[in-house]
């Protein structure tokens, strides 16, 4: 078994974060690395349009890992794969579907790791739907991808405790990245070695996430404040939180950069209100009051 763990190959499509944790964590595992990692190209980013690359491709350059950054998974790509004879792909956050002429390749097919327990939280943001669900049921799956999103029989699943919850984007992210590469690391050599049955998800259990946008993070404060907290955890980073004054026209956005949850109560700390530098609540409220949202 040793020896399996060892000589499996294969290749990776990750792009994001969660993608660079996993890898940071099978390092840490002394896992098996794989031999590529494929992810998105470089984008730009921020006011100054700057050159910025995907957060895996970081991590793979500290390692010396091999990286390719396609455009397009097209036929060139697919010959690439072909003559380098992984044994299966894996995929982690990559942010494309992969076509069924590149997840056919390799010899034990390809497999997703998905941090959510499938078939719940289909779709691109798990992460961020099981905190605004505030949902206890957390875990991860690593599943045999088919033609449809997130649907492919399940190869392993395990849970993570919560005693901790509710925690942030962040933090969920490098806790199912963790749980993930320890699953992962226990799984692999068993699958290319057949002795794993995946078996098939319960679709009527299925619920489906869409990509977060930026209007997402405006909030009312006169709503739920357990609401709130939830969204500014989920939202952390991006595309945070934030609420509007109408004393001015047009409203001020105000983002809202801390806050805690004490009491059944939602305690906002730090604001940043547009075009200022970061003030604290009670500032705020002194400065700009009477608001309204």
């Amino acid at each position: 078994m040793k020896d399996k763990i060892i000589n499996y190959t294969y290749a990776l499509f990750g792009t994001s974060d969660f993608a660079a944790d996993f890898l940071e964590e099978l390092f840490l595992l002394k896992s098996k690395l794989p031999d590529i990692l494929i992810c998105n190209p470089d984008k730009l980013k921020g006011r100054g349009l700057k050159l910025s690359e995907p957060p895996a491709k970081t991590w793979a350059k500290k390692h010396s890992l091999e990286v390719w950054q396609p455009e397009k998974l097209d036929d060139s790509v697919c010959a690439r794969l072909k003559q380098r004879n992984f044994d299966f792909f894996c995929v982690v956050s990559y942010g494309k579907i992969l076509p069924e002429t590149i997840f056919g390749i390799p010899k034990s097919n390809t497999i997703n790791i998905h941090p959510s327990l499938l078939p719940k939280y289909r779709g691109p943001t798990p992460l961020e739907n099981q905190i605004l669900a505030d949902d206890l049921e957390l875990g991860t799956t690593i599943i045999k991808i088919d033609d449809k999103v997130d649907h492919g029989p399940i190869i392993a699943q395990e849970k993570i405790n919560t005693k901790h919850w509710p925690m942030d984007k962040i933090t969920l992210g490098k806790l199912l990245a963790k749980k993930s590469a320890d699953l992962f690391n226990r799984t692999m050599a068993l699958w290319c070695g057949n002795s794993i049955s995946p078996v098939a998800q319960d679709e009527s259990l299925a619920t489906y996430t869409r990509k977060i946008e930026k209007k997402d993070g405006l909030i009312d404060l006169s709503q739920n404040q357990r609401e709130i907290f939830l969204k500014y955890l989920a939202y952390k980073n991006w595309p945070g939180l934030y609420f509007l004054i109408k004393r001015n026209d047009p409203p001020m956005r105000v983002k809202i950069t801390s806050a805690s949850f004490n009491d059944d109560k939602l305690v906002i700390e730090k604001v940043i209100p547009e075009g200022k530098k970061e003030i604290s609540w009670n500032e705020f409220s002194r400065s700009y009051s009477p608001f309204s949202d």
